[in-house]
């Protein structure tokens, strides 16, 4: 519980520190912030339910825009640096209530690997990202909830979204 709140906490104290160093001219000639295509990049500690202590967990996923529309389609995998190995690959759905607001619900295929033996299972992630335009960046907050065959996992940390127009 203590790390959910200092995440929430360190979710809103970034999301203000961006807003003072937001890049302008960027958002400008993006003045919705909706790219057709993004490239995220996350490094977050993260939090197993099943084991103590925090892991460093690294998230990557590609978004496609659907047309003019708040919705993307795309991919991800996700890398937990612990004893399991344990990764993630989904399918990806984005929805962007509000510019540089990312909602992203994506399920896939866990798996965990121990004395190279692999265990799969199902998995389903929950994200939540806000963006800054920072240089020609878009740099902000993120904060994961992940429910797989597993367990479960909390994650806060900081995204950075290369777009493609």
């Amino acid at each position: 519980m203590r790390f959910l709140i200092t995440s929430i906490f360190f979710f809103i104290v970034t999301s203000l520190i961006a807003q003072t160093t937001n890049d302008h001219k960027h958002c400008d000639l993006h003045p919705d912030h909706f790219h057709d295509k993004e490239l995220g990049l996350s490094i977050a500690p993260v939090w197993l339910s099943e084991e103590e202590g925090v892991m460093l967990g690294l998230h990557a996923h590609f978004i496609k825009r659907i047309g003019d529309t708040q919705f993307g389609l795309g991919g991800g995998v996700e890398y937990i640096l612990d004893e399991h190995r344990h990764q993630t690959y989904s399918l990806a759905a984005q929805f962007t209530p509000l510019p540089a607001l990312h909602f992203i619900v994506a399920p896939g295929i866990a798996l965990e690997i121990e004395d190279d033996e692999i265990e799969r299972g199902w998995a389903v992630h929950f994200e939540l990202c806000k963006e800054f335009s920072i240089w020609k960046l878009d740099v902000g907050p993120a904060i994961e909830f992940a429910l797989d065959s597993h367990g479960q996992h909390i994650a806060c940390g900081i995204h950075v979204g290369i777009p493609f127009e």
